[in-house]
């Protein structure tokens, strides 16, 4: 683990957590004294780094660079800089102080229950996201790692989708490593798993699908007799089109879904 106290031109304050590719700082920009996100390419498995190659990891952390730079949108985190430090490349990018997985409590061990919130904050949050995605998708992005922690809110009450170090280009797939795990656990569409390189724009909504039955019941999906476990099981107030809504949205075969 490699300890900073300055990246480029950025003094950091603090560390924000780390992925498998990459470390995340607080830090604080030059002149304005901004506080910004900080992402150092860190790779955390040295295995990781023999299989795919230091040069293609650092391919893969600009392309993000790359991707999100070139999107605007109010419901898509903004990257502010991109350098490199001593051969070191870092992103710099808008900072944001709670996340969704902070707001409903989901822990390192997502199994766990997490706090239900209310119809209105979810469908708030939920028509924010697919917003962002919608972007996403019309420039041929796909996601492939929406989860709580992958959607940031801001001081005025708004989602902003982060992290795009697993996200696909429409025609490209940045690193094929047999094994390698494309998304979040729980979150992550079943066809991820077998052919990640497949996941198209149906895979982000199921794993947004998976979001929302977590924000309305406080629980993952789960089954009950073979056969998933509808989201009114867990509360009342939800009719059978939040059920049909979710439930289609969360189904196994892509071509289930919307």
């Amino acid at each position: 683990m490699m300890v900073m106290r300055t990246v480029g031109r950025y003094e950091i304050v603090g560390r924000l957590g780390r992925g498998g590719m990459s470390a995340a700082y607080k830090a604080k920009a030059p002149v304005t004294g901004r506080i910004v996100a900080l992402k150092v390419l860190d790779p955390r498995d040295e295995l990781f780094v023999q299989l795919a190659g230091e040069e293609r990891l650092r391919q893969v952390f600009l392309e993000e660079a790359r991707v999100m730079g070139e999107i605007s949108h109010p419901h898509v985190a903004k990257v502010l800089d991109c350098d490199h430090d001593n051969g070191l490349p870092f992103i710099v990018l808008e900072y944001f102080a709670h996340s969704l997985g902070d707001f409903i409590g989901e822990s390192y061990r997502v199994e766990r229950p997490s706090r239900a919130i209310s119809v209105t904050k979810a469908c708030v949050y939920l028509l924010q996201a697919l917003k962002g995605l919608e972007r996403l998708h019309f420039s041929g992005i796909v996601h492939r790692d929406i989860k709580p922690f992958n959607l940031m809110i801001t001081d005025d009450d708004r989602i902003k989708i982060i992290d795009f170090g697993l996200s696909r280009i429409r025609g490209e797939e940045k690193m094929k490593i047999p094994g390698l795990q494309v998304g979040s656990p729980f979150y992550a569409a079943p066809e991820q798993e077998l052919h990640p390189e497949k996941a198209d724009e149906r895979a982000d909504l199921y794993s947004l699908g998976v979001l929302a039955y977590r924000m309305l019941t406080g629980h993952l999906p789960a089954e009950e007799g073979g056969q998933l476990a509808p989201p009114s099981r867990y509360r009342s107030d939800l009719n059978g089109s939040w059920d049909e809504l979710i439930m289609r949205s969360i189904a196994k075969k892509p071509a289930d879904r919307f």
